[in-house]
């Protein structure tokens, strides 16, 4: 895969792994789900690769630099979304449901719309060898899918790391992308994911979080080339690093972001 594709990717960071109680039956209490984070990249400042605006911000004419950069960070767009945007919106409808016990495992069950189109879902969480497993199976007449199982998040209990495996609804036994993730401390986050199956197979989305200071690369498995975007969350300067662009040699913005000589 050697052409750009597109990204836009919101994230929103905020609750990570807690703990069960002992019993987790009637009288004891439901586990902790994964934050939504944990399947999410916040490249919401590249505001969809326009050179006047951002998503934060006001309208500015940007250099190219960050121009470049925004499309580059499009690039992981195909790669990626097609795979975690409807789990992350199922989730987030999912987790904001009061879940039953039954059968042995905790439910939570919700409908909602995505992409203008009704899907039904039933997320379980159980505890196994001190390790929480969320499954979310998915019904939705527009896709011909009735409880299928769309993605599996793993997370030991009370720890601050996990996975997530997504399956494809052509293909319901075939795990086309992994995500594992880290949330060690408030505000620092790692999220990485990696395309293991289809035409994008090898490609790989790691998005970094500490404090202010923000990062992603993005791997094209196909043309053996990795590009590494900085920013500043709060002063909106940053860098880019691709060997398709200044000839390799990074290339910076400053606080308005036009183009400025790297420090």
């Amino acid at each position: 895969m050697t052409a750009v594709r597109p990204l836009a990717f919101t994230i929103v960071f905020g609750l990570l792994i807690a703990g069960c109680s002992e019993g987790t039956g009637p009288g004891g209490s439901p586990p902790v789900l994964p934050a939504p984070e944990s399947m999410e990249f916040d490249l919401s400042f590249f505001g969809g690769g326009s050179p006047s605006a951002t998503a934060s911000g006001p309208s500015r004419v940007a250099g190219v630099n960050w121009v470049a950069a925004a499309a580059s960070v499009a690039a992981a767009n195909l790669a990626v979304v097609v795979h975690t945007a409807i789990p992350l919106a199922t989730w987030r409808a999912a987790a904001a449901q009061r879940p039953v016990f039954e059968d042995g495992k905790w439910h939570w069950r919700f409908t909602t719309n995505v992409y203008g189109q009704p899907f039904s879902g039933d997320l379980t969480g159980y505890v196994e060898a001190n390790e929480l497993i969320a499954e979310m199976r998915i019904t939705a007449a527009s896709l011909g899918l009735t409880n299928f199982l769309w993605y599996v998040g793993t997370a030991p209990v009370g720890g601050t790391t996990g996975s997530w495996s997504f399956y494809d609804p052509a293909s319901p036994s075939t795990v086309v992308g992994t995500i594992d993730w880290s949330h060690p401390g408030t505000l620092v986050w790692n999220v990485s994911f990696i395309v293991i199956a289809g035409p994008n197979m090898g490609d790989e989305l790691t998005y970094d979080v500490n404090g202010a200071a923000r990062s992603v690369s993005f791997t094209d498995a196909s043309a053996g080339t990795t590009a590494v975007i900085a920013w500043n969350a709060t002063t909106q300067a940053g860098s880019i690093t691709a060997p398709n662009f200044n000839g390799g040699v990074k290339a910076c913005w400053d606080t308005t972001l036009a183009n400025v000589v790297c420090p």
